[in-house]
């Protein structure tokens, strides 16, 4: 038996922000105070919810919109945060067309570009996006930099030498 229709819809009233927020919690083990905190931070209007023939919600997403400048010019970009399918919901497609969805509704809209910072790839992948960035980070101990060589580098850099006596 096929499973049931799901139809993917934007949050229009308190009760559907609730449902995300419950789905929230569910989904990723929050405190229904912590989820909810969450779900109400951005519009209403910028939650995403999938749900099954009977009204259920299965899960939902947050679509947090902001702006990128490129070539000197604003060019719309919208985060995607918060994606959530409910445990007993997972392996029915939920995520998917939560994703397709939400791409298929930003390019109608005209925006250009949308990201993420996703807790796995598979579903997103699927949905077009792919890894377009790095995050390093780097720690070092003053005494392994190694100074620019020559007074001139100094001056011009303002770098002067500070001991002990300046700070103990």
């Amino acid at each position: 038996m096929a499973d049931a229709p799901l139809s993917f819809k934007a949050a229009t009233t308190d009760g559907d922000v609730e449902a995300y927020a419950d789905a929230v919690a569910v989904a990723i083990n929050w405190s229904r105070d912590e989820a909810h905190a969450i779900a109400r931070r951005g519009p209403r209007e910028d939650v995403r919810l999938v749900r099954d023939a009977a009204g259920e919600a299965l899960g939902g997403l947050n679509l947090i919109r902001m702006g990128q400048f490129w070539g000197g010019r604003p060019v719309p970009h919208v985060g995607i945060g918060g994606v959530v399918v409910l445990p007993e919901a997972r392996g029915r497609g939920v995520g998917k067309l939560l994703m397709r969805s939400a791409i298929d509704e930003l390019a109608r809209e005209g925006v250009a570009m949308s990201g993420l910072f996703p807790a796995t790839w598979p579903v997103y992948r699927d949905s077009g996006f792919e890894v377009a960035g790095g995050r390093w980070r780097v720690r070092l101990r003053p005494r392994e930099l190694k100074p620019r060589p020559g007074p001139a580098d100094e001056a011009r850099l303002g770098v002067r030498r500070i001991g002990r006596a300046e700070h103990g």
